[in-house]
């Protein structure tokens, strides 16, 4: 009852970080800067699912990862962060985090004031609830690892190689 709650906008439900997640999720808040953080997290990430994430217009871009690169939460966290710092985005609250993190919770999408939006435009899909379910399953991609740290995957191959 409370996700469905969720859903019909009487209030948020959030998540906490899990030991090993499934997801990724980068948080871009509302500012001047959000047009070209997306720009550098779109051109890492292919394949994202973004929601508006509120009624303040922030961003929650979705990576799912495959199930083959088990990854705790923590050092999930620590090597998104360095691959975003490479890409030039600062990782900090009021500008971008990176959930899901220990201790934060997460707020669930498509609650009040968040919606499906066109991962090249931005614009809103404007699709009812049970059409914005159906485009997540049915565009829903899982991430290798090798796809998402690219120059890591490259470097655990050497000896001694530490992440």
């Amino acid at each position: 009852h409370v996700v469905a709650y969720h859903l019909l906008g009487r209030y948020w439900a959030a998540t906490f970080a899990p030991e090993v997640p499934r997801y990724l999720c980068i948080d871009i808040d509302a500012s001047e800067s959000l047009p070209s953080i997306y720009r550098i997290v779109r051109d890492w990430v292919s394949h994202p699912i973004v929601f508006q994430s509120s009624d303040s217009k922030g961003l929650h871009v979705y990576a799912f990862r495959d199930f083959d690169f088990p990854v705790r939460v923590n050092k999930l966290i620590r090597i998104t962060s360095t691959e975003l710092k490479i890409r030039g985005v600062k990782t900090a609250p009021g500008i971008c985090e990176v959930f899901p993190a220990p201790n934060k919770f997460l707020r669930l999408p498509l609650g009040k004031g968040s919606f499906l939006l066109d991962p090249n435009t931005l614009t809103p899909m404007d699709l009812s609830l049970g059409q914005s379910i159906k485009f997540i399953k049915e565009n829903l991609r899982r991430h290798s690892f090798e796809e998402l740290f690219p120059g890591l995957y490259r470097k655990i191959g050497r000896p001694n190689a530490k992440f």
